[in-house]
């Protein structure tokens, strides 16, 4: 019988990568009402419950209260990146200690996602986070929702934006 050891989950996450595409802005620095992502209701909805009515759900649901709290470290890492003017020295220090394990590729023409909102996320308010955050802009249209799309007249550059994004990914997490 072989028996598996599990490394120390804070041990994998110590060694662990994260390639980001199209993200990497906190919450409330996206606009995701579009038709194929979140319609306005919804937007709505999630802003008024994540950025004015989650602290006093947390104060007054016992399930969330345990996992936003210190024995849930993953609760505090989810609410740094709720709101851009909250939190923002742990959010930073949090980034910092951690940039070097960090690559974002993002677009800059993401209407959704954009791309100064991400630098201005993971590189900190005063730009001194060294993680590595590449601005790309397509030669053809392009949005959010199909950065790479299956129109024949630009099909070679979408092979060669796609071929470009993927060996970064490839690159960084190897």
């Amino acid at each position: 019988m072989e028996v598996l050891m599990m490394a120390n989950p804070g041990e994998l996450l110590d060694t662990s990568r994260l390639f980001i595409f199209c993200g990497g802005a906190v919450f409330n620095r996206m606009t995701p009402v579009r038709k194929t992502i979140l319609d306005s209701e919804a937007n709505i909805a999630l802003y008024s419950f994540f950025l004015e009515h989650l602290d006093n759900y947390v104060k007054t649901d016992a399930r969330l209260t345990h996992y936003f709290s210190p024995l849930h470290p993953e609760g505090m890492i989810f609410r740094l990146m709720i709101d851009y003017n909250k939190l923002i020295d742990l959010r930073e220090d949090k980034i910092k200690n951690m940039s070097h394990r960090l690559m974002a590729v993002v677009l800059k023409q993401d209407a959704v996602v954009p791309h100064y909102e991400v630098l201005n996320t993971l590189r900190g308010t005063e730009r001194n986070i060294q993680t590595d955050v590449k601005v790309l802009d397509f030669p053809y249209p392009y949005t959010h929702e199909n950065p790479f799309p299956l129109h024949e007249k630009h099909q070679k550059e979408v092979n060669e934006s796609l071929d470009q994004v993927f060996g970064m990914a490839s690159e960084f997490l190897k």
